[in-house]
């Protein structure tokens, strides 16, 4: 006969049922502790020079990260320490060349932001310093002054459009540049991932032109709002690209005179001086009517 050991004499310490999770949690406490001290200790090498920085940095959101070192982003202190301070010994994000700052940021934002290397700033050689201080940023996001201004910084172009009579309410109002324009993730160069992004975008406000229609425009589907519309400000009080609206037409719409009605017939030559949208008045679309007439 052969003799089988009981379970019971097992020693204790190969038993399967062993509970595991106090001494997981004394290795998690033990790596923690590990972690800030060495955070702290980093700090401290680094506020003997930069006291400044390091109390800055304390009240950004990069600090309340344990695995965030001084060292994360400006590599090994101890060259620039043993050298007395010699910054050639320690990288700068702020002072290099922004392809090589963005790819230490976007060691840990890549995930946020996956195609910025591609986007419209990235090829501009507007990198992440460009915008964001990462020591004391005192906006949102961390960005060296608030919207609009720090896009005004560079397009100046468009701060004159904001000074129009008629204009989008940003600055002295609610809305704001990345309400409508992706900074960091679209291939286009007005930062927008095409025209279902911009015409979205504008339906955000503009619910009332949302739909969804019987009868569409086409010109909204193929080109877009600002097909007609010039988005950020004009002297036309409906933002129009022109100030005649039968010339916005007739860009698309060839003049014609089909109809047997003499009265369409006159609406319809090129120097009729009846607006396109006295009868067509559901030009964003229709429920009704293809032609977007008056029901």
């Amino acid at each position: 006969m052969f003799a089988y050991r009981s379970a019971a004499r097992v020693p204790a310490r190969f038993s399967p049922a062993l509970n595991w999770q106090p001494i997981l949690a004394l290795f998690a406490i033990f790596f923690l502790c590990s972690v800030t001290a060495q955070t702290q200790s980093a700090l401290n090498s680094c506020s003997s020079c930069h006291a400044d920085l390091v109390k800055h940095f304390a009240q950004v959101p990069h600090s309340k990260s344990e695995a965030i070192t001084c060292e994360s982003c400006h590599g090994d202190g101890k060259a620039h320490i043993d050298s007395n301070g010699d910054t050639s010994k320690t990288p700068n994000p702020a002072k290099a060349p922004a392809k090589d700052a963005d790819a230490g940021c976007l060691t840990c934002h890549a995930s946020q932001h996956p195609d910025f290397a591609q986007s419209a700033h990235a090829t501009a050689n507007i990198g992440c310093t460009s915008c964001h201080s990462i020591h004391s940023g005192k906006e949102g996001k961390l960005l060296k002054a608030s919207q609009p201004a720090l896009c005004y910084q560079c397009h100046v172009a468009v701060q004159a459009q904001f000074a129009e009579p008629a204009h989008h309410k940003t600055g002295d109002g609610p809305v704001q540049c990345t309400d409508c324009h992706n900074p960091h993730n679209t291939f286009q160069t007005r930062l927008q991932a095409g025209i279902a992004q911009q015409t979205s975008a504008c339906l955000k406000c503009h619910t009332n032109l949302a739909g969804p229609w019987v009868y569409e425009h086409p010109a909204v589907k193929q080109a877009g709002c600002t097909a007609c519309h010039t988005p950020h400000g004009g002297k036309n009080p409906k933002l129009l690209t022109l100030s005649n609206v039968n010339t916005i037409c007739l860009q698309c719409h060839l003049p014609s005179a089909t109809a047997s009605d003499a009265r369409v017939n006159a609406a319809h030559i090129p120097n009729s001086t009846t607006s396109c949208i006295s009868c067509h008045v559901s030009i964003h679309g229709s429920n009704h009517e293809e032609r977007f007439t008056n029901p």
